[in-house]
């Protein structure tokens, strides 16, 4: 079931070329793309993977809430986020991240908190030492980027000319991936 999600995602990760075309006469380029799990209108990345809601497409990796998880729940959620921060840091095109993800903030499973002036809404910065190991994760996978430029390109990976024909490489997706690979 999985595995037919791949191509998809790849496309994504390497920049939409199918939705922003690298020729000269549609000059759009992927860092005119935003890349996101989350933003403001909608659950942050701590409870994309807290709370259970088909709406938003989230899990709260089989516990709900933030209230009594279990070690290994909390420990699984972390390595989603983690998961997440990679998805945006590694794909071609402008990461967004909302301001807490980095520490793990929770909003309590409210989706649409921007009427709210309370603890629903504002940082709270003592997740920031409790979750030190996700925020350290966050700036390396930052520092990560901004090192290799080749992540961040002007053009698509499908405007590479082959090596061996001076055609565009194939995408992953393209083909069927084999077991084997």
């Amino acid at each position: 079931m999985w595995s037919s999600l791949v191509p998809a995602v790849m496309s994504r990760i390497y920049g939409s070329t199918d939705l922003f075309p690298d020729s000269k006469l549609d000059a759009f380029r992927p860092y005119q793309s935003i890349n996101y799990v989350d933003c403001h209108d909608g659950l942050n990345m701590c409870d994309l993977v807290s709370y259970t809601s088909d709406s938003y497409h989230s899990w709260g990796c089989g516990h709900e809430g933030s209230d009594g998880v279990p070690p290994p729940v909390a420990a699984f959620r972390r390595q989603q986020v983690k998961n997440f921060c990679c998805l945006l840091m590694l794909s071609n095109g402008t990461p967004m991240f909302v301001a807490g993800d980095e520490f793990m903030q929770t909003q309590q499973g409210n989706p649409h908190p921007w009427n709210q002036d309370n603890d629903t809404t504002w940082l709270d910065w003592a997740l920031a030492d409790r979750n030190a190991d996700v925020l350290r994760f966050f700036q390396m996978m930052i520092a990560f980027r901004k090192a290799h430029p080749s992540i961040g390109r002007s053009t698509g990976w499908g405007s590479l000319p082959s090596r061996h024909s001076g055609l565009p490489e194939p995408w992953p997706g393209d083909r069927p991936i084999r077991a084997s690979e």
